[in-house]
């Protein structure tokens, strides 16, 4: 069996073409990975500052809250020690109020 030499060189792939096919696929190669990786460390660090936000709003949310609800019980606390006195929604009081303005202004 005789082999055409020139046959199998018309259909061959220069030296140069192969070595380029071979480093640029490479350099995609890397470049691609390095951005995937730079993506996912991305979104890592933005879930860990969204979750970081999320407990210290929560936690503000909390504490206010938490005073504002203690100032109503204290003001409730403070009416009902009023009332029991009979210091609150007293005629008698309305009047004495009344009265001592009446004495400041005709002062």
């Amino acid at each position: 069996m005789i082999i055409d030499r020139n046959h199998f060189r018309s259909r061959s792939i220069p030296l140069q073409w192969l070595l380029l096919l071979a480093f640029v696929v490479q350099v995609f190669g890397a470049v691609g990975l390095v951005a995937y990786l730079s993506y996912r460390s991305g979104q890592d660090s933005a879930n860990k500052l969204a979750l970081r936000l999320q407990t210290e709003i929560s936690t503000r949310v909390t504490e206010k809250t938490t005073t504002y609800l203690q100032v109503i019980d204290q003001v409730n606390k403070n009416n009902i020690s009023d009332l029991r006195r009979s210091l609150w929604g007293s005629p008698k009081k309305e009047r004495t109020h009344t009265e001592v303005k009446n004495r400041c202004n005709d002062e």
